[in-house]
């Protein structure tokens, strides 16, 4: 249970045969699709789905299918659980190291001590025999040297039994100078950014949406002022044909009306296939095929009712733009986590300190230690990271003013400023 975790991996392979089987199945008046209708729009859900689609009931459906949505879902999802890496603390390493001493000098050791205990015995035999030195009473002889030799013998030839050492070591790290504050802090502010990212992606695609929709209803009125052109063609080429046949109008003149008639049918035929696109990518905006569509009644309210506004509204909806959009704000929680990040590495200058209590068991006799480890800063100063992170902060306020001026500029453009 030590070395293991509650963490199991699980298999999850991409099915392409299926995605494209999922995508051409979507549909308006899907249930899926009702049951999110029903949990995020309850007020809808009694009229779902309803007799014509206008523009916030389309918009509604975008959310639910567009994949870019589910991407940045997907990457707010990765940045949140970022926050719970930046929190964790470094795990303490434990070291075991047994240590066996069983060192070949000591059996040559015995050896040689075993040769040099029989020469000395037999010279000790031979003195104790030897009638030159003949006891002398009242003085007191040490030992002979036979028995000298025999304690030394004795001594040497002992066995020498191996050694067993155990050895425990724990390193502890101890960050430094608030580094886990600094990480948590920008992992928060990415995962704040993955937010926004989120409402600015839901605003995009509600902008598209609105966009196709424009140039769908575009088209397709240019189709109906095209046909009805084509009607009235026809009948001023009717009238030229009687006026010619009577003699009233000149072959040229008929021959001019025909050719404009025959412009108009091909003008007719760009229109179509330029309603085939738009509705294509009016579909696509909304996360579905065109089969999708299909039997589907569109309301074009919205787009009839897009005029002109008041100049003291375009002000105030600029100034709410400049501060309150989503891309902006986004941009902002991106600038807040590059200062974390400039902090943490600022913070890095001073050294983490690991302390090492170790236990060591040696014959029986135990020994306490505590050491302490850390990087001397000597060769750098993390200079290097310092520099790249304030660069890195200058190129996101760099960034933001652009992005902040392009906001201005769609705004006083799309409300004709």
């Amino acid at each position: 249970m030590l070395f293991s975790g509650c963490a199991t991996y699980k298999s999850a392979p991409i099915q392409p045969k299926e995605n494209v089987e999922c995508f051409s199945a979507r549909r308006l008046d899907s249930p899926h699709l009702a049951a999110f209708i029903q949990k995020s729009v309850p007020e809808r859900a009694a009229e779902w789905p309803p007799q014509e689609w206008d523009f916030q009931s389309l918009a509604i459906v975008a959310s639910y299918y567009h994949p870019d949505l589910q991407v940045a879902r997907a990457e707010w999802e990765v940045a949140s659980q970022a926050i719970i890496t930046a929190g964790m603390y470094p795990n303490p390493v434990f070291t075991f190291i047994p240590e066996h001493d069983k060192s070949p000098s000591a059996s040559k050791s015995k050896t040689k001590s075993a040769k040099s205990a029989k020469p000395q015995s037999q010279s000790g035999t031979l003195s104790s025999s030897s009638p030159t030195q003949p006891s002398q009473p009242g003085v007191s002889r040490g030992p002979s040297p036979k028995t000298l030799s025999q304690s030394g013998a004795s001594s040497s030839s002992s066995p020498k039994l191996p050694s067993h050492t155990l050895t425990y070591i724990l390193d502890i790290t101890i960050e430094t100078a608030g580094r886990l504050k600094y990480r948590v802090e920008q992992a928060t502010h990415q995962a704040q950014a993955g937010w926004y990212q989120i409402a600015n992606t839901a605003w995009n695609i509600r902008s598209r949406v609105r966009y196709n929709l424009v140039l769908l209803y575009s088209s397709l009125k240019t189709i109906e002022y095209l046909e009805e052109s084509i009607v009235l063609q026809k009948e001023v080429v009717q009238a030229f044909r009687e006026r010619y046949r009577h003699g009233e109008a000149s072959y040229p003149d008929l021959l001019q009306q025909e050719i404009v008639l025959r412009q108009i049918e091909l003008s007719l035929r760009e229109a179509k296939k330029v309603t085939a696109v738009a509705k294509a990518d009016f579909a696509s905006s909304l996360g579905l095929s065109v089969a999708g569509l299909d039997n589907a009644t569109i309301s074009f309210a919205a787009c009839e009712m897009l005029l002109g506004q008041s100049e003291a509204r375009a002000a105030v909806e600029a100034s709410q733009a400049l501060l309150n959009r989503s891309d902006l704000l986004a941009l902002l929680a991106e600038y807040a986590a590059s200062d974390s990040a400039l902090k943490l590495e600022i913070a890095k200058q001073i050294p983490n300190l690991t302390l090492g209590p170790s236990y060591e068991w040696d014959q029986g006799t135990k020994k306490w230690k505590l050491g302490f480890t850390f990087e001397l800063p000597i060769f750098n100063q993390n200079q290097g990271p310092i520099a790249e992170a304030e660069a890195a902060r200058k190129a996101l306020s760099a960034r933001f003013l652009a992005r902040q001026t392009q906001v201005l500029r769609e705004v006083e453009t799309s409300l004709g400023g």
